[in-house]
């Protein structure tokens, strides 16, 4: 090889160097950018998985304190109504009346399901009844009774049911 020969390889080197030291670097920051957006989408997928199971806990945790709630509630009224049943006329009657028209009116209202509101509406139906003198059959406000803790207890079987279902 004469001089000229090495001269213009030298010259050709001398261009391609820098032409591939910069086509790796511009590889190296692609890859780099990639590699980055990866991370993001990795951190946002588990970002939204942590929140997903953040609200599935929270909606748990509210049915779970329903649940307490309308057991708490239920077991009051179910109480009270055979209490106002069974109890003579007097002191004691009056002040379970009292106490289950605060429950029927209050409480009762956020926790009971369809169900129990019916068979709540048809004891309030009949205790009225018969202090308003229409019903006279004791027995009449006793079926009512039976049948709203019957309800209650159908109710919170279903919770049940419907809790067992969620947790597997």
């Amino acid at each position: 090889m004469n001089e000229a020969e090495k001269r213009a390889w030298d010259v050709r080197l001398g261009i391609a160097t820098p032409i591939v030291a910069v086509l790796g670097l511009l590889a190296g920051v692609w890859q780099f950018n990639v590699g980055e957006d990866h991370r993001r989408e990795s951190e946002t997928a588990a970002s939204l998985t942590q929140a997903r199971l953040q609200i599935e806990k929270a909606q748990i945790d509210y049915r779970q304190l329903l649940r307490q709630e309308r057991l708490a509630a239920y077991t009051n009224i179910a109480t009270l109504a055979g209490q106002i049943a069974v109890a003579p006329p007097g002191r004691a009657r009056k002040k379970a009346m009292q106490a289950f028209e605060a429950a029927y009116w209050g409480a009762m209202v956020v926790a009971e399901d369809k169900p129990v509101a019916d068979a709540m509406r048809d004891f309030h139906d009949e205790l009225h009844d018969e202090v308003t003198g229409w019903s006279k059959d004791p027995a009449r406000l006793e079926i009512r009774a039976n049948l709203l803790a019957a309800a209650c207890q159908r109710s919170l079987a279903a919770d049940n049911g419907a809790v067992l279902a969620s947790k597997s």
